[in-house]
């Protein structure tokens, strides 16, 4: 209904007192929001969620990155988080990795034993070598012991209704 349907169907006219127009005006709006309520009752749900003012900073400025206002980020970055993807990779995937990194250290030590017999490498130079091979075969076992999820980005050009 308009305001000029409910104005017609209590056979209300101009001129009025701007007092009686605001009166209008505001019953108007009363009854108008009931029946949008009513129509529109059980097509959404409300969700509300209690946070600490240093977790809502946090959410507000990643809003403000999306140039979103915060309740709609939050709704878009949970529906993005339940499409996510978790990979959990095989035993045989870890298993050869595992192998092939093996491999890369038994040929780390057989160029130190050559460099012992020619000299041509520098200790240090083998030592670090053998460190960043340390290294590489701690962070990929610490990697494949858990599964990873694969986090969609957020659609915010689409709005899912």
């Amino acid at each position: 209904m308009t305001f000029a349907e409910f104005l017609f169907q209590r056979n209300i006219s101009p001129p009025l007192p701007k007092e009686r127009w605001r009166e209008l005006r505001a019953e108007f709006r009363k009854i108008y929001h009931k029946e949008y309520r009513k129509k529109y009752r059980g097509r959404t749900k409300r969700i509300e969620i209690v946070v600490h003012p240093g977790e809502y900073n946090q959410i507000a400025k990643a809003a403000r990155g999306y140039d979103e206002k915060v309740s709609a980020f939050i709704r878009k970055a949970a529906l993005a988080y339940l499409t996510t993807e978790v990979y959990l990779p095989f035993d045989a995937d870890i298993e050869q990795i595992k192998f092939l990194i093996a491999r890369i250290g038994n040929s780390l030590g057989e160029i130190v034993h050559n460099s012992h017999i020619e000299r041509n490498i520098s200790e240090s130079q083998l030592l670090a070598a053998a460190k960043q091979l340390q290294v590489m075969e701690k962070t990929l076992d610490q990697f494949f012991k858990a599964p990873k999820a694969i986090f969609k980005p957020l659609n915010l050009a689409n709005d899912a209704d």
